[in-house]
């Protein structure tokens, strides 16, 4: 690991509350809210998803694991017609005033074509001209539209929303730390319908080396609620279907180094386990 590197993750695992990726940024929602969080960029992940499951917000109570800091997905459950949506977090992130550049910034025009094939094209005209006139989000505009914002959440002691038939996360449960995975999958298995996008590589370098994480010895919870909790595929695969049938929607690998050494805590050592950055898993009730 390089110098400076090294001493960010000491700073990151030594001093949380000063150094952590979840401090209250506005500027970092308001950055997200212009790029992946943009509503039409989002419209497109929910479009990939559908196309295997069809529409599971139709009429649906909803659950969002992990919203982050621009409630983006959210307000797209409530344009296919999600019935209720609560959309929680770990940390409460949210900001409101991203939420409204998020949707100025992306097309109308293009979240209806994305999003026809699953709802009504008219209808989903009017709902967007009717986020669009919102100049003040709050969370009672929020309630009027069927969804509830809930930050903190602990998902380790119980759900909170025993009404839920449609839970779905986009790179969020990798974030999890690995003592915790149990008791929120147990927790989850009430829902019965669900979908995650899991990625599988190390936050901190995405782009240059997106499996350094893999060799450190000391790996501790602040870390792996950054950089990634460094669960493979087969582990996760084998903690979901306990409760649930699972469907890989996909298993997408990449070809970059793996470190020499790995950790002991690494289980799933073989090579298609390490190289698989993404997973998508379709949860269905037995």
């Amino acid at each position: 690991m390089r110098p400076l590197k090294r001493i960010k993750t000491y700073l990151k695992a030594s001093y949380p509350c000063l150094f952590s990726l979840y401090r209250d940024s506005r500027s970092r929602a308001k950055w997200w809210a212009k790029k992946s969080k943009r509503l039409d960029l989002c419209a497109a992940q929910f479009a990939y998803m559908m196309h295997y499951t069809g529409n599971p917000f139709k009429d649906s109570i909803c659950l969002e694991l992990g919203s982050g800091w621009v409630l983006s997905h959210a307000i797209l459950a409530y344009l296919l017609g999600a019935e209720k949506v609560y959309a929680t977090d770990y940390f409460p992130l949210a900001d409101l005033t991203a939420l409204r550049l998020s949707i100025n910034s992306s097309d109308a025009a293009l979240i209806r074509d994305i999003l026809a094939p699953y709802e009504d094209h008219e209808i989903l005209r009017e709902k967007i001209e009717n986020i669009k006139s919102i100049s003040n989000w709050s969370l009672s505009r929020l309630k009027s539209l069927g969804i509830t914002y809930s930050a903190p959440i602990d998902l380790t002691i119980a759900l909170e929303f025993n009404d839920g038939e449609f839970a779905y996360s986009l790179s969020v449960l990798e974030h999890v730390p690995c003592e915790d995975i149990e008791a929120v999958v147990r927790h989850l298995s009430i829902i019965p319908n669900q979908f995650h996008f899991i990625h599988l590589e190390d936050h901190a370098d995405l782009v240059n080396d997106p499996f350094e994480f893999l060799s450190f010895s000391n790996y501790p919870k602040q870390l792996q609620l950054e950089r990634g909790n460094r669960v493979r595929a087969s582990h996760w695969m084998k903690v979901l279907s306990q409760f649930h049938d699972v469907e890989v929607i996909h298993a997408w690998k990449r070809d970059m180094p793996i470190p020499e050494h790995l950790a002991p805590e690494i289980e799933f050592i073989d090579a298609d386990d390490l190289r698989t950055s993404h997973l998508g898993v379709w949860l269905k009730q037995y």
